[in-house]
């Protein structure tokens, strides 16, 4: 017996099925768990919706040794091996970005110039040093926080980060356009609505996870950096994708940061 198209139940399906694709999306865009499809642009925008998930099935495989009990006791080690699996996991994605953002940010030009920078796939010395510091951060910060048996955020460091993206195109305005990559998210329409979930999906889970101080900590620094870039695209005339994954480093970092700093408390 068919389903009428019309039924209830064949809506619910199709709403599955689109929703089924859009994870399947972001998870082949941001990690090698999947394989990378090649979709509508519009799709992928859409995707976006599904970053938070993808970011709670790489923490929770870079969180799995800890929670199996390895490197018990050997925080650095332990710290180390995160960081291995986090940039194997998404293939170092978002590092790109970071590295492109400070080259051109270091170079001190402006305008067209500013933008022949970040789009050249050399990286300079500031690039470097971005890369150094971040990776250098997140294994000493992660490092911190397992001292202070705080396992939890290795699971969401990577929800946060990745919670961020969505909210700083909305916060761009009218100046979130992009060339290339960036271009299609930050196309997106009703900004508000992927903005929302995110913020919800960052509070929610991260009360629950690590608490209120480590989390408040966490937005404010992620939030200082945000506002960075908000300001840096009105001055540049646009964002692009190097934006979003440099934040997705930070947000990382800031929220490992402030379960650090709030881990005596």
């Amino acid at each position: 017996m068919k389903t009428d198209p019309g039924t209830p139940l064949s809506t619910l399906r199709a709403a599955v099925s689109v929703h089924l694709e859009l994870f399947l999306v972001a998870l082949g865009f941001l990690t090698r768990l999947g394989p990378v499809r090649v979709v509508p642009s519009s799709s992928l925008a859409k995707s976006l919706l599904y970053f938070a998930p993808v970011g709670a099935i790489i923490g929770a495989i870079i969180a799995a040794p800890l929670y199996l009990g390895l490197f018990s006791g050997q925080p650095l080690a332990a710290a180390l091996v995160v960081a291995v699996l986090h940039a194997w996991l998404t293939r170092a994605l978002h590092h790109d970005g970071i590295a492109d953002l400070f080259d051109a940010l270091g170079s001190g030009k402006r305008g067209e110039e500013f933008w022949m920078v970040m789009k050249d796939s050399r990286v300079g010395a500031f690039g470097c040093l971005a890369l150094v510091f971040t990776v250098f951060g997140h294994i000493v910060l992660t490092a911190a926080c397992l001292r202070s048996h705080s396992i939890a955020v290795v699971a969401f460091f990577p929800i946060f980060g990745r919670c961020l993206p969505a909210i700083l195109i909305y916060s761009a305005g009218k100046n979130a356009k992009a060339p290339g990559l960036g271009a299609i998210f930050t196309a997106l329409e009703r900004k508000e609505i992927y903005a929302g979930a995110a913020l919800f999906v960052l509070v929610t889970v991260g009360l629950l996870l690590i608490g209120w101080a480590a989390l408040l900590v966490g937005m404010l620094l992620s939030t200082a950096f945000l506002s960075f870039l908000v300001r840096l695209g009105k001055r540049e005339g646009r964002i692009n994708g190097d934006f979003l994954g440099a934040l997705i480093i930070v947000g990382e970092l800031s929220i490992l940061a402030g379960v650090a700093a709030t881990a005596t408390l």
